[in-house]
């Protein structure tokens, strides 16, 4: 499979070299996409729509709208169920039998740059503006938001009851979500990206 700058969808076969099937296009470039099963394919692009396709069939099968800025990384919740992320400060629940806008979450500020399964119930995001969001899944109610960072915050761990934040304010931050107690380690040079 491989999705080109100008949207298209197209599965080679590796053998022969040639295409074997033509997917159809997105109307922007396609940001990312995710597996579903064995057959299908769940894709994102930069006009923040969503599409389901099914690569057995070579078929384009269900769009999702509502973003109205690029879609920057979704995540699987269940079988029936993702969470998208985009710069338009939104996160989305959709349904992936019909592609129902299951409910929308929206930030204080700035982008959402990612999320991640808290646990059944909740997911976590973070933006631009140093802040951590906890949700709801179920009905996508905020249940706190806790500025963390004086920065960007890049990538956020979950490691047991330990949340590891990574910003461009050259800090690692530390929660305990057990305690709520909060650290900092400090004295990088530059903003931490990975860890």
């Amino acid at each position: 499979l491989c999705m080109y700058s100008s949207g298209q969808l197209k599965i080679w076969d590796l053998k022969t070299a040639q295409t074997e099937k033509e997917l159809g296009a997105h109307p922007d470039r396609i940001l990312g996409s995710l597996p579903l099963g064995e057959s299908k394919l769940l894709t994102w692009c930069r006009a923040g729509t969503l599409s389901i396709w099914d690569l057995d069939k070579g078929s384009h099968e269900i769009t999702m709208t509502g973003h109205c800025a690029a879609v920057l990384l979704v995540l699987q919740l269940d079988d029936t169920r993702v969470a998208s992320a985009s710069i338009d400060g939104s996160l989305r629940i959709w349904d992936l039998r019909n592609g129902e806008n299951l409910c929308v979450m929206r930030q204080d500020n700035g982008p959402v740059c990612g999320i991640v399964r808290f646990n059944d119930e909740k997911i976590l995001s973070w933006s631009t503006d140093g802040q951590l969001y906890f949700w709801e899944i179920q009905t996508g109610n905020l249940l706190e938001s806790r500025l963390v960072h004086d920065a960007a915050i890049r990538k956020v761990i979950l490691h047991d009851s330990i949340l590891i934040t990574l910003s461009d304010d050259c800090s690692i931050g530390l929660l305990d979500l057990k305690s709520q107690e909060q650290g900092y380690l400090q004295g990088h040079i530059s903003p931490v990206l990975d860890a």
